[in-house]
């Protein structure tokens, strides 16, 4: 028996680790390290070598530290050491190398290894299989995404719905996959209820503000009345959204594009983000008019979107669409936003107003609202967004 069997774990909780380690790799940068201890010449392949891996095993349970993760099985040892490179785990190997030597064990007689994979962890040994971790390719109903590249493509890994996903359209919802839980399927049909009446309402009340926002904005700067823009929704499809122009003709995405390309591209780990803060403050400032200032202090110009809620291309809430330069640029995580419809207001939004120092959160929300979606949650998210609209909070 282990002397330390608490640090020692099974292959399934190792895997779970590995995941999680894996996750933090992606959104936040945190490196891990794997090693992995076999023996040479088929060493640990005897007879003695479960006795030896228990040896080797409770040496080294004693010298990780709580938030590492060991395994043992299969005639290998596997350490997930969490927080640390290549380079740092070699020096973690010396000082297992050590404690092992004192107990009078062939170090010579083992092979030591160093991955920072998750998939590597699983060519290490072909005795140990890979889980079957759920994967969605998301059919693409347009060209967008046939032409990125891997690490582009909308791909759900282990996506924890469990109960199918829905499409909506333009006459309402489509179910994809079987769904085994009949009031969530329920809930899916009235939230595209809501949708329908709340979008048919809206547009109706709204409508005697049109005829004066369409005076504002062709007083405040030539051009046409409505912005339409592609965006990318619901599983990776395209629509054209649209709302109240704000900002002058004669500037195109192209500074829109820069500032996207710092912000998620090449300057992403060379760039001060307070830096970014202000580079987002002036390019907004230089390119917005007098009226459509008016109009999104008080969220106006959003009031437009309301038919592409009643089109089924949005819903009421959900996370906001990105143009398709931006998605280009998304980290592999952040894909999972897209596995529910985009929204006029949605967690995010109602937290916090996405800049250059909180755009990552910005996607925490969005995917965890993607994640635990339920009716309830959509209706508390309007109820806080009408008095955020009436207070102007979070407006510019």
């Amino acid at each position: 028996m282990f002397a330390n069997i608490d640090k020692i774990h099974d292959h399934s909780y190792f895997i779970e680790r590995l995941n999680i380690e894996q996750n933090r790799l992606e959104r936040f940068n945190h490196h891990y390290s794997i090693v992995r201890i076999q023996g040479n010449n088929g060493s640990l392949n005897n007879s003695n070598s479960a006795m030896l891996l228990n040896t080797i095993g409770n040496l080294i349970s004693h010298q990780i530290r709580k938030t590492d993760t060991l395994y043992v099985g299969n005639n290998n040892i596997f350490i997930l050491l969490a927080n640390t490179n290549k380079a740092q785990a070699k020096l973690a190997i010396k000082k297992f190398s050590k404690v092992i030597i004192k107990e009078k064990i062939n170090v010579k007689n083992l092979d030591f290894q160093v991955s920072n994979s998750a998939d590597d962890f699983y060519s290490l040994d072909n005795s140990i299989q890979k889980p079957n971790i759920q994967k969605k390719t998301i059919e693409v109903k347009t060209n967008f995404l046939k032409d990125l590249s891997f690490k582009q493509k909308y791909l759900v890994q282990g996506y924890q719905m469990g109960i199918g996903v829905i499409a909506y359209n333009t006459i309402g919802i489509s179910l994809l996959e079987d769904i085994s839980d009949s009031s969530l399927y329920i809930q899916f049909l009235l939230k595209r209820l809501i949708d329908i009446i709340g979008s048919i309402v809206g547009l109706i009340l709204f409508s005697p503000l049109f005829l004066l926002i369409f005076l504002l904005i062709k007083i405040s700067s030539p051009g046409p009345i409505l912005f339409k823009q592609e965006r990318i929704g619901h599983q990776g499809t395209t629509f054209i959204l649209y709302k109240f122009r704000t900002l002058r003709v004669s500037h195109s995405n192209s500074l829109h594009k820069q500032y996207i390309d710092t912000l998620l591209g090449k300057g992403r780990e060379t760039i001060k983000k307070t830096n970014l803060v202000e580079k987002y403050k002036k390019q907004i400032s230089a390119r917005i008019t007098w009226a459509g200032k008016i109009l999104r202090k008080t969220s106006l110009d959003e009031l437009p979107q309301l038919w592409n809620v009643l089109k089924g291309d949005m819903s009421l809430v959900g996370p906001r669409p990105h143009p398709i330069y931006e998605i280009e640029k998304y980290q592999l995580w952040y894909y999972k936003r897209l596995q529910v419809l985009p929204g006029i207001t949605g967690l995010s939004k109602i937290h916090l107003r996405c800049t250059p120092v909180n755009y990552d959160e910005a996607m925490r929300y969005d995917i965890r609202y993607a994640e635990n979606w339920n009716l309830m949650l959509d209706i508390k998210i309007i109820l806080y967004t009408i008095p955020m609209v009436l207070l102007l909070k979070n407006s510019y």
